[in-house]
């Protein structure tokens, strides 16, 4: 039989490491990104690379800095203003209006919502302009500026029924319950719901529909209209058991369903669907419901006067409540071991005083249920999970701590080997270039060496650093919609010179096409991929970018003249193996992580990637991007 010990070991130690690195690294990491980035930004120069490197500081800045965010995000919109870009003018009044919003800011935030609003509708409809209503909306109502915000209600509606976006205009009407019921106006709150119901149910969006009723039901409930409401949950749990994904949604409704049946004093079948809850919430690893759920139970039993199951379910409730771990438990634990630090010290400083006798007596209280939450959680673990889950578990953590110990090679690998060797070369080059003795010939050929160090460097510090937040991050990435000329065109302007130095002509005979991705991704992706291109191929050859439209997918193709590629090194740049390091045709070294790197990339925003090549003859890439 397995122990509990070890593998909470294993779990506590993978928390300590991926915190500590982070709390190390991520910020230093993240900070030294946008100083990169902050050196190409050339004041006074507007055109669409100054204009989107603006933005991604602005975005890098809005998780921690919306002052700072705030301000790339005026210079990237004077920029697409300047070239009248409807669209990305559009983006960034709506990057300036959220990052007000996060500030406290409403009215400012609501001025640059109505603009993002002003420049959207310059285009073809897209949901980013019903996003910006519905935004106006809410930041309207959070101002209680009710009249305001039934204005843009109306404007909003007219804009979706004309777009025939149901699911856009399912959202809407749900907000629109919610700034009515608010407004102190129930029937129009009801009238709007069973208008969203209505389009639901004409576009067959099941989805949408259970969202809307379950906002119903809470509005009827609200008005303290209990058999109404319970029709509601009623009708939305049949749809519920018909749909496919329902991960979740059952405990969920189920447990609204118990509560308005409490309200109908209906007590058995209360608690019959709070039992329905709770099992779902323990099948889908909803902890969160579970705790409510047990709670709910407990009240339950205490208007009944059962007071032996109601102690036994708020024991239950609290047992749960104590061992979850989550964000904002993590949080409150570290600041408890801080405030831990700073009243130790002061002890210190000041046996006899009072103050911090008291201080410290908080601190005893915060380690007690700290060890007592760890304690829980051991019990927790030891008689609750089964051997065959705690054996994935723990082989789980041992991949995740094989996976972190790879990256830690990988890391100390590039940095020792494949980044120290060009600085040394650079070193070299720049001593070498002050020797009067030698020719302007030899001069030249140092200077064109040193660049193409320095070059070398800046892409594998780009890449090193894409490649380790992709392995250490578990973000999502955005798909958005975007033009895909800007992004190709910006990739070839960054590795022009590049191309130059070895007589290669780059051409592009695209269309301006709107396609669905990650532009930061898709960017990386496309510039190793032209990175590598360049390299493998000799001077005067042709690089040719082309694009086509096929079934709703956007077929991107990059084709070299260059030495190509085996069978064998394609099926290993496909299967994400790290590909061995190939020296250019002028002998230009890599690390090993270009297309290793590109196929991941690609992986994580779901863009298929094909690959022809001969050997001496060249290599085609093509991208399938969805739009």
């Amino acid at each position: 039989m397995l122990k509990p010990i070890p593998m909470t070991r294993c779990v506590f130690f993978i928390f300590f490491l991926t915190d500590i690195f982070f709390l190390l690294n991520c910020n230093a990491q993240n900070q030294h990104e946008i100083d990169s980035m902050v050196k190409l930004l050339q004041p006074g120069v507007k055109d669409t690379v100054q204009m989107k490197l603006n933005r991604k500081i602005a975005r890098r800045y809005s998780d921690n800095n919306q002052a700072l965010a705030l301000t790339y995000f005026e210079r990237a919109k004077d920029i697409a203003v300047y070239l009248k870009r409807p669209y990305e003018s559009g983006d960034n009044y709506y990057g300036i209006a959220y990052s007000n919003f996060c500030l406290g800011n409403l009215d400012l935030a609501v001025e640059n919502y109505l603009q993002s609003i002003k420049y959207y509708e310059q285009v073809s409809y897209d949901p980013s302009l019903a996003d910006a209503y519905l935004s106006v909306i809410s930041v309207y109502c959070d101002m209680k500026n009710f009249p305001k915000a039934k204005e843009y209600f109306k404007k909003a509606e007219r804009v979706l029924v004309d777009s025939k976006d149901s699911f856009q205009l399912c959202s809407l009407y749900s907000q629109g319950g919610n700034l009515f019921k608010r407004a102190g106006q129930p029937d129009s709150a009801f009238y709007f719901l069973h208008k969203g119901i209505g389009v639901a149910d004409a576009s067959h969006d099941n989805e949408s529909k259970i969202v809307l009723l379950s906002n119903l039901s809470l509005a009827y409930k609200d008005a303290a209209q209990y058999l109404q409401a319970k029709h509601c949950i009623d009708t939305a749990l049949k749809l519920m058991e018909k749909s496919e994904d329902n991960v979740g949604g059952l405990a969920m409704l189920h447990n609204n369903l118990a509560c308005i049946q409490v309200e109908l004093k209906d007590y058995s079948a209360a608690l019959h669907n709070f039992e329905v809850s709770l099992n779902e919430a323990q099948k889908t690893g909803m902890r969160q419901v579970e705790m409510e759920n047990y709670k709910n139970i407990a009240d339950l039993y205490e208007r009944t006067k059962n007071y032996e199951q109601h102690a036994r379910y708020l024991k239950k409730y609290l047992e749960l409540k104590d061992s979850i771990f989550n964000d904002e438990s993590k949080n409150r634990i570290a600041q408890l071991e801080t405030d831990y630090a700073v009243g130790k010290k002061n002890l210190e400083i000041e046996q006899k005083n009072s103050s911090i006798l008291k201080q410290k007596n908080k601190i005893n209280l915060f380690a007690a249920l700290i060890v007592g939450a760890t304690m829980l959680l051991l019990i927790s673990l030891y008689l609750n999970n089964k051997i065959r889950k705690q054996k994935k578990v723990v082989e789980k953590q041992k991949e995740a701590l094989h996976d972190l110990n790879k990256v830690k090679d990988r890391l100390f690998s590039v940095i020792s080997h494949d980044l120290r060797n060009p600085l040394n070369a650079l070193q070299s080059y720049l001593m070498l270039s002050d020797n009067e003795s030698l020719s302007a010939d030899k001069k030249l050929l140092f200077k064109n060496e040193s660049i193409q160090a320095v070059a070398q460097t800046s892409n594998l510090l780009d890449n090193l650093l894409a490649w380790a937040s992709m392995q250490l991050k578990d973000s999502t990435p955005k798909m958005i919609p975007l033009a895909i000329l800007p992004v190709v065109e910006d990739v070839v302007n960054i590795l022009q010179l590049q191309a130059k130095q070895k007589g290669i002509p780059i051409e592009v005979q695209l269309e301006d096409q709107k396609v669905i991705s990650d532009e930061g991704i898709l960017s990386i992706a496309l510039r190793n991929i032209l990175t590598n291109a360049i390299k493998f191929s000799k001077e005067n050859q042709p690089i040719r970018i082309t694009g086509f439209v096929s079934n709703q997918t956007y077929c991107l193709s990059i084709k070299d003249h260059g030495i190509g590629m085996s069978e064998k090194q394609i099926e290993a740049v496909l299967r994400k193996q790290n590909e061995e390091t190939r020296i250019g045709t002028e002998g230009e070294k890599g690390s090993g992580l270009g297309m290793y790197l590109v196929v991941q990339l690609l992986n994580r925003i779901r863009i298929p990637l094909n690959m022809e090549s001969k050997m001496n003859e060249g290599t085609t890439f093509q991208l399938n991007i969805p739009m």
